[in-house]
């Protein structure tokens, strides 16, 4: 029963409809899902139950290579001179004869040509064989893979990402409430002392080397005390990066600042808002909204901050107004019934019982894509590692050569190769022969199918 399963899981075929399989899984959820419901998708049993499938086919692969790869390491290490002496005897085939001293030097050095790493003369005895490497790079690559498939994984379960808005001139702090949108694995947890993001500066058009970059903030990348990690201007193929971090450059648009204020005239809160533009918006910005508590912190007032666009030529441009205007309108947090509406320019204020809201200015905000995925560091490792062990598995042939000279002078040569190479045992025969001016058998060797 453990054999079958075991030849179940090694097989090419299962492997192959595994991956078509998740990847064309991957391929819808990326493009039909969104937020959340990608996460779902990642998280499901119809993904993570194959994924896992593919994990132990790989796993099983790994294992057998691994053991067929040290017998054939032991064989090799084991080749004595004379337990290279008597296999040459027992299964070598008839090259020549010595002529001299120089017989068996002359055929070492034949051997290096033909790709032998290590090539050694021991008394009336030549070793060949190819380097450790060359038996061990098939199962080093395919543990690469399991750990690569390990790290993806688990990595895509521990990791978030979402779309922030950023004031220009503020911060935010990397937590959940920060986001509009935010698609987090289920294995993924928010950090006791979250990092902040500032953008200082916003450029809505942003020209470097010539080439212009289009809307692009300067960020901050800030340690919860306040240090500063990481910052730059974020722009297409420019994103900030640190520890795991990505945050790449998304959209923008305006941020109206608003102030609280008792009817005594003191500032108790100031909030900068978020309004994006909207073609199907009306007047082509959609309202900014928020909520106001009373002093017990409970809601109670709802406020809607809509914005005038700023028009050249009779057409809505994505600019701060020259001239800043918005209609307030507060109401009921509970019933939704409307407390009062005013149309302000920059400095007016809509009149509340509590006090009033005060229209302060407009500015820009940038929206960002935030990526926090510290599996990012093992994925390049492991995939640079995986693609250096297959290069090498796919570029050397594990193979072993033995050359004996008996008593009466006659050389006899055993050769192995672990898998087909473009030199081949007879060709091995062929050079040996030519070295030593004789004529010996014919044959071909032995090759193995890896």
């Amino acid at each position: 029963m453990l054999r079958r399963a075991l030849r179940f899981l090694e097989s090419p075929r299962l492997a192959i409809v595994l991956l078509v399989y998740l990847a064309s899984a991957s391929a819808i959820a990326t493009m039909a899902a969104q937020g959340a419901q990608r996460s779902a998708v990642y998280s499901a049993w119809y993904f993570v139950g194959p994924a896992l499938l593919l994990l132990g086919s790989t796993a099983a692969c790994a294992m057998r290579r691994t053991r067929v790869s040290a017998a054939r390491l032991k064989q090799v290490r084991a080749l004595e001179p004379e337990t290279a002496a008597r296999l040459a005897r027992q299964r070598g085939r008839d090259v020549g004869t010595a002529q001299g001293e120089g017989s068996l030097g002359a055929a070492a050095v034949a051997l290096r040509e033909l790709g032998f790493r290590q090539a050694r003369v021991q008394g009336r005895v030549v070793v060949a064989q190819s380097s450790a490497w060359a038996l061990m790079a098939s199962p080093v690559f395919h543990w690469l893979l399991v750990s690569l498939l390990i790290v993806v994984l688990f990595g895509r379960m521990a990791r978030a990402e979402g779309l922030m808005g950023v004031p220009v001139g503020g911060e935010r702090p990397n937590i959940a409430a920060s986001y509009g949108v935010i698609d987090a694995g289920a294995l993924y947890r928010w950090p006791s002392a979250p990092l902040r993001i500032a953008v200082p500066s916003f450029e809505v058009d942003y020209v470097s080397d010539g080439i212009d970059r289009g809307p692009t903030p300067f960020v901050k990348l800030l340690s919860a005390d306040g240090s500063v990690l990481a910052a730059g201007k974020v722009y297409p193929n420019n994103a900030l990066t640190h520890n795991g971090v990505m945050i790449h450059a998304s959209d923008y648009g305006l941020s109206p600042k608003i102030s609280l204020v008792t009817p005594g005239g003191e500032v108790v809160a100031t909030q900068q808002l978020i309004a994006d533009f909207d073609p199907n918006a009306a007047l082509r910005i959609a309202p900014a909204e928020t909520v106001l508590t009373d002093a017990a912190g409970k809601a109670s007032v709802r406020l809607s901050v809509q914005l005038y666009p700023e028009r050249r030529s009779g057409r809505v441009v994505k600019l701060v107004p020259k001239s800043p205007k918005a209609l307030l309108v507060a109401t009921d947090a509970e019933n939704g019934s409307e407390l009062g509406r005013a149309t302000v320019t920059r400095g007016g204020a809509l009149q509340l019982e509590q006090g009033s809201v005060r229209f302060d200015s407009v500015g820009y905000y940038a929206r960002i894509s935030v990526v926090d995925d510290r599996s990012v560091g093992a994925l390049y490792f492991l995939f640079f590692a995986a693609i250096a062990a297959s290069a090498v598995a796919l570029l050397t042939t594990p193979r072993f050569a033995v050359v004996a000279v008996d008593e009466a002078g006659v050389v006899r040569v055993h050769v192995r190769f672990y898998r087909p190479s473009a030199v081949t045992p007879a060709d091995v025969y062929d050079a040996l022969r030519s070295v030593l001016g004789g004529d010996g058998q014919q044959g071909e060797g032995a090759v193995d199918a890896d």
